[in-house]
């Protein structure tokens, strides 16, 4: 049974997306979790950093806002470590030092952390909703209404341009892999779904290959992109997850997926999905044909997927096993053992977020009066 837990201050990315809907789930499922939930898309670095020392403990799920903020915090902080590419593993371990518990969401990166800091690593699993990402009854319709022809054969990109540090969404094995499928698959088109993905939806198009572009709002919207597709390509070579092979799973959309962050825990090579273990473009150009061309088994792998999403990784699954309490006790204990010298530094760089939160109304009532 899971003791009383403390309050604690969720810190994710801007409104919307993959991780301001995990902390949203996990105020939704959490079990005696006391979070509150604050996006740096929205909230200013100082006032971040003060509601934290007022709740507490601060559990940053935004990796990248506690490599910029970690450091004005005196409280307790937990943070979630996604994943890290080799241009900034050094730096990543480097700042993990400054936190009190470390989170990560896949095996293999707990193994990985645990052995670049000699410090236990807790494993909090991704999870879906479920109730959204699902089969949709509309399929046929949505298809053809995106100018798809009832025998098109889609295979579906999603993700961010802007989230391709160090080729880590491994365009080049994506690039290779659709334009064999153009010339093997009859009537093939890829889906890119996300933002910044002009510049490569016309190299292909000019390769000959049909590519269809969609861009949402927010993460939940990205649902209706799984109603078109035939089958998900994630051609990374370095993911925390990616969530996204939950979202497919979830909605019935077969995976074809490079081996990285979760998916030895989530996908059965020909039962819940397809791995592709040497990431070269001839892998995943025979696993979509063998989708291609046996209807049965696509609908088979849909079937598995999601009874197996419901099963292990649905939010109201997997959140409420969460141990919330047990993890910020750990961390409050680590951080009462840290030295004052170093809590006195910490006060400096708070000094300078409160400051810059004070010029930035002045600054921007000047700039509103020039402009009169």
């Amino acid at each position: 049974m899971m003791t009383a837990c403390r309050p604690a201050l969720l810190v994710a990315d801007a409104p919307g997306h993959i991780i301001d809907r995990m902390g949203r789930s996990w105020l939704r499922h959490g079990r005696h979790a006391g979070h509150e939930l604050l996006n740096t898309g929205v909230k200013s670095s100082f006032a971040i950093c003060q509601r934290a020392r007022e709740l507490g403990v601060v559990n940053w799920l935004d990796q990248v806002a506690y490599l910029a903020l970690g450091k004005a915090v005196r409280a307790p902080q937990v943070v979630m470590v996604h994943h890290l590419t080799d241009d900034v593993l050094a730096q990543g371990i480097e700042a993990l030092e400054r936190c009190d518990a470390i989170t990560t969401s896949s095996v293999l990166w707990q193994a990985r952390l645990e052995a670049l800091t000699g410090r236990p690593v807790v494993r909090i699993p991704y999870s879906v909703d479920a109730t959204i990402f699902r089969p949709s009854a509309g399929r046929d319709a949505a298809r053809a209404a995106a100018g798809f022809a009832p025998r098109q054969f889609v295979a579906g990109f999603l993700g961010k341009a802007g989230a391709n540090q160090a080729n880590r969404k491994g365009l080049d094995v994506l690039e290779a892999t659709v334009r064999l499928a153009a010339q093997r698959i009859a009537n093939f088109s890829l889906l890119l779904v996300g933002p910044g993905w002009g510049p490569l939806a016309q190299r292909l198009r000019e390769g000959g290959v049909s590519v269809v572009e969609r861009e949402y709002a927010t993460t939940e919207e990205t649902v209706a992109s799984y109603a078109l597709m035939d089958a998900l390509l994630v051609t990374s070579s370095e993911e925390g997850g990616p969530c996204t092979i939950l979202e497919a799973m979830a909605s019935g959309v077969p995976v074809v997926t490079s081996v990285v962050g979760h998916v030895p825990e989530v996908v059965a090579d020909g039962r819940t999905g397809f791995t592709c273990p040497g990431r070269t473009p001839r892998e995943y150009l025979e696993r979509l044909e063998i989708l291609v061309d046996d209807g049965h088994l696509r609908r088979r792998i849909a079937g598995d997927a999601r009874a197996f999403i419901l099963r292990e990784r649905a939010d109201d699954v997997v959140i409420p096993r969460i141990d919330f309490a047990t993890l910020y006790n750990g961390a409050v204990r680590r951080f009462r053992n840290r030295n004052r010298l170093e809590m006195a530094f910490r006060m400096l760089p708070t000094a300078r977020l409160f400051a810059r939160s004070l010029a930035r109304p002045l600054l921007r009532a000047g700039s509103t009066v020039q402009s009169i």
